[in-house]
């Protein structure tokens, strides 16, 4: 019987050493004493969630890390396993089936698209194919699409995905640099009754660079504190706690704060888009697309320039302010269904699936002709007449 070695709840994945040399979809299928089945393994397969590294014996220096399998695989025995057995596959039926439709821009170099919300933009450690390059790249049958930067799973907005490695390169090393390069971001955080009120933790918001830091941490949510800590500061907890933290630091700029009334559907869910929804104007409540029930709510709608890139970056630091964005529920912020039922603990099955975040605006210069580019979503309220 194969031994389990480690199972570690933060990424749900298994770990064995093999005690024979055979095909690993037999020792899997042993493993689980037959619980699992063969086509649920070949699936793993298919997803990308199984991993393998060869016995430590093979290795004079190091052990690299283990590798990523797509097929079935006969290993010898003392080979490490590693292997996710229910891997996050996400459902893709609220995108459009032309992956093409969200292109905005194409050369022979590059693209820029817009990523829709609730779908990864590249692979996860447990699934190669459940994400919007992959699925893009098997649409236009290309070879290679590079992602030069990220953006969440809920998150929506523009991104740029490259074609050649030179290319990726100088891009890389824009990024790396932050010259000639620019991301913008729209961020909606609602105004509740209860920000009226006196609280310690909210700070206001205010127009220019947020400098924080970030606790580095392969989990989430983020944390954040104000000020660098000191080699004495961390060296204390080291003592105290046994854990080396390391601090990252965090920028964003914020170019500009404006209050927005948007009239919601009382049944609205995470495919309401914020960015599509004109000013406000209650004559026309009754009329058109307001003839269904409306909920006019208040939004703070920020322009965010990233300095920096971290990790959940914009949405760790608005939260740590009191100021968590709309249904960034791993933040602490509320669905749109719970701020119509003015009801903090409704359960909402799709919380997190769309958040009140928008890669907004993409602007950087061309490394080999110092063309210059600005990419930018549309805004319907702020393309109606006031």
């Amino acid at each position: 019987m194969n031994a389990l070695i480690k199972q570690p709840k933060i990424v749900r994945a298994l770990y064995i050493i093999t005690q024979r040399k055979d095909y690993i979809s037999n020792i899997l299928l042993d493993h689980f004493q037959h619980r699992a089945c063969r086509n649920h393994i070949d699936q793993l397969f298919k997803d990308g969630a199984i991993y393998f590294r060869e016995p430590l014996s093979t290795f004079k220096c190091v052990p690299p890390l283990p590798r990523r399998l797509l097929n079935d695989y006969v290993a010898d025995e003392g080979t490490l396993l590693k292997f996710f057995y229910s891997p996050r596959i996400h459902s893709t039926s609220h995108l459009k089936p032309r992956f093409k439709d969200y292109i905005l821009f194409e050369n022979e170099r590059f693209m820029i698209v817009d990523k829709p919300h609730s779908i990864n933009l590249s692979s996860t450690v447990d699934s190669l194919s459940n994400n919007f390059t992959y699925i893009l790249k098997q649409q236009l049958n290309s070879p290679t699409l590079y992602n030069p930067h990220l953006i969440d799973f809920p998150t929506r907005g523009l991104v740029m995905l490259i074609k050649d490695l030179e290319y990726l390169r100088r891009v890389n090393e824009m990024f790396k640099s932050r010259e000639g390069l620019k991301k913008m971001y729209k961020v909606f955080v609602p105004i509740l009754d209860s920000h009226k009120s006196n609280n310690a933790h909210r700070k206001e918001l205010k127009v220019g660079v947020l400098r924080q830091f970030m606790k580095k941490s392969p989990t989430s949510p983020k944390i954040m504190i104000d000020y660098e800590p000191s080699k004495q500061e961390i060296h204390d907890n080291f003592l105290k706690n046994g854990v080396q933290d390391t601090w990252k630091e965090c920028l964003l700029d914020i170019k500009n704060i404006e209050t927005r009334e948007i009239a919601v559907p009382l049944d609205a869910n995470f495919h309401f888009d914020l960015l599509a929804q004109p000013r406000y104007d209650p004559h026309m409540m009754g009329r058109g697309v307001y003839r269904k029930r409306h909920k006019v709510l208040l939004f703070q709608v920020l322009d965010i320039e990233l300095i920096t890139g971290r990790t959940h970056q914009i949405r760790a630091q608005l939260s740590s302010l009191g100021h968590p964005i709309l249904s960034d529920h791993l933040y602490g912020g509320k669905t749109l269904q719970q701020l119509i039922h003015n009801d903090p603990t409704l359960h909402d099955p799709n919380r997190s699936k769309s958040i009140g975040l928008y890669s907004f605006k993409f602007s950087f210069t061309c490394p080999f002709t110092l063309h210059p580019y600005t990419f930018q979503l549309q805004d319907n309220y702020t393309s109606t007449n006031k």
